[in-house]
């Protein structure tokens, strides 16, 4: 009961602290955050033996950056370089590109699963054996950046027939690959463009996703319906939070692995014998074929300890101020498309994951090029 009552008590700190401007896309970002990362963390302590050192981080992770953006400044700005031929030509240019790849990639797996569910992970691991150049970076930028932002822009320009063409295209791309964010995503995005347009984006927001949980809680008492239930409330929130937690739990008592399982794998040794998502796998669900996933904080911590953790505080921040300083001038109902997802993305990779294969660093090149509003208009 007490743990259930410090929970509130973070929760009220957070709700307090936590930017509500809903002219701004940095509180936006920030409310996801914590709704799909620090409630969930908050209730897997509050309701069973999980490490209060963890919460507090996760939670002090969130509060500082509130603090910083609630006292931020954005006093400069990015002078575009490009007129709006040269826009049209480079951005055409990049998505064509990944447009026809990923169509090339499609054509290559040659089996479609497009309605059979059961199928996906069958599906996936096909996917994952094609041996093709930049195959998942060519795929999630075009399903997480390029399509987003066609949808997005088709819909403000009311061309509804290329906007249906663009959401096939995605459909199609799950079934070849078996991702079911590229699936699921795309609705993600549409609803957050009614939900930007209120000046309390947070508020919306939030009732919008407690309709949704108290949906997938009914269907599982009334219909015994576990497939939904787990869909829409167990996979995006409660279990990230739990793997997160099990992240700490082993790195904080084993040795940390300063990215030796990545970029500096020349120069110091990775200590474990499969990868850390494998290896999580292997010891908290026995299986080594599970890759338990975690997001920037908790990869962070498993790299650097409490250092890296600091980090990567510092680094999301100046990203996000950099992406909230480019879409100010944007249209925002067309830029959300391109950098929405790569940003939740981070809620399950590594920051520098999210940066490169989820296509984070593209799509903030791609709201550089992007026309700003007066000239869009």
């Amino acid at each position: 009961m007490l743990k259930i009552m410090e929970s509130y008590f973070l929760l009220l700190i957070m709700a307090i602290i936590l930017p509500v401007d809903g002219s701004k896309f940095y509180s936006f970002v920030l409310g996801l955050f914590v709704i799909f990362s620090v409630i969930p963390h908050l209730t897997i302590y509050g309701l069973s033996d999980q490490s209060r050192v963890w919460v507090y981080t996760i939670e002090s992770f969130w509060v500082i950056l509130s603090l910083w953006f609630r006292k931020s400044v954005f006093a400069f700005r990015v002078y575009k370089i490009y007129s709006t031929k040269e826009f049209n030509a480079i951005l055409l240019l990049g998505g064509l590109i990944c447009l026809e790849y990923s169509v090339f990639v499609l054509v290559i797996t040659g089996s479609f699963n497009l309605f059979d569910l059961t199928k996906v992970y069958d599906v996936r691991m096909a996917y994952k054996n094609l041996q093709l150049p930049f195959v998942r970076y060519i795929l999630n930028w075009t399903a997480l950046v390029i399509i987003p932002l066609l949808v997005s822009y088709f819909l403000t320009k009311n061309r509804l027939f290329y906007c249906l063409l663009m959401l096939g295209m995605q459909f199609l791309l799950f079934s070849a690959t078996g991702n079911k964010s590229y699936l699921m995503s795309i609705f993600f995005v549409l609803a957050a463009r009614k939900i930007v347009e209120h000046k309390r984006s947070i508020v919306y927001l939030s009732n919008s996703l407690s309709a949704i949980l108290i949906a997938s809680i009914l269907s599982f008492y009334l219909f015994d319906d576990e497939w939904l239930s787990y869909l829409l409330s167990n996979r995006p929130f409660i279990l990230p939070a739990k793997i997160s937690f099990e992240y700490y739990q082993f790195f904080s008592q084993e040795q940390l692995v300063f990215l030796s399982h990545s970029i500096f794998s020349s120069f110091v040794n990775y200590p474990y014998s499969l990868e850390p998502m494998y290896l999580l796998g292997q010891i908290f669900y026995n299986n080594e074929r599970v890759a338990a996933n975690t997001g920037m904080v908790a990869d962070a911590y498993m790299n650097f300890g409490f250092l890296g953790v600091l980090l990567v505080l510092v680094l999301f921040f100046f990203v996000l101020t950099l992406i909230q300083v480019l879409i100010s001038q944007k249209d925002m109902k067309i830029a959300i498309g391109a950098i929405l997802l790569p940003i939740f993305f981070l809620f399950e990779a590594p920051f520098l994951t999210a940066f490169l294969t989820g296509g984070l660093g593209f799509a903030i090149l791609i709201l550089f090029l992007l026309p700003n509003r007066s000239i869009a208009k």
